[in-house]
């Protein structure tokens, strides 16, 4: 008999749990569904103008309250999406790498700062790549590998506590 009244039970439940929707849940959602589909998507090109009208806005507000001292004739976008500001131009004049855009463009000679040889100009990513390069070169010359080095360092780092206990 158990059984019997289970299997009642789990049809009363799921003759219960309907998933369609009522009457009153199709008619409140369908005003919503017309209205986005009679609403105009912006295309893409006006969706990119106007995303590059507010970002050159938003450089121009920072460059007048001093955030923004970028070392390129128009001033990079690069900065501006990913750090909310620009010191390209304050690192080039102490010899530092800049934001790959305005390394791109002072290949490309729209460099806007007096003095400096555009050959000498480095991007972020190259200046960590001539570092990474050097450190291999480095670490070939002296017989550690890498990751070998540090496991051995790390050893030795263990042993030491462990001498000092």
């Amino acid at each position: 008999m158990p059984l019997r009244y289970t299997l009642m039970l789990f049809l009363v439940l799921a003759t219960s749990c309907d998933p369609s929707p009522t009457a009153d849940e199709s008619q409140s959602s369908a005003p919503i569904a017309e209205a986005e589909a009679e609403t105009p998507q912006p295309d893409l090109r006006t969706r990119h103008s106007a995303m590059f009208k507010e970002l050159r806005g938003m450089v121009k507000e920072m460059q007048e309250s001093g955030r923004y001292d970028c070392c390129i004739q128009e001033p990079c976008s690069h900065c501006a999406m990913m750090v909310g500001g620009c010191s390209c131009g304050e690192g080039l004049r102490r010899g530092e790498p800049v934001c790959e855009e305005c390394a791109l463009m002072w290949i490309r000679g729209l460099g806007d700062e007096a003095g400096v040889d555009p050959k000498t100009v480095r991007s972020f990513l190259e200046a960590e790549r001539i570092i990474n390069a050097k450190a291999a070169k480095s670490a070939a010359a002296h017989g550690t590998h890498g990751a070998d080095h540090m496991k051995h360092s790390s050893k030795r780092k263990r042993a030491r506590k462990k001498h000092k206990k």
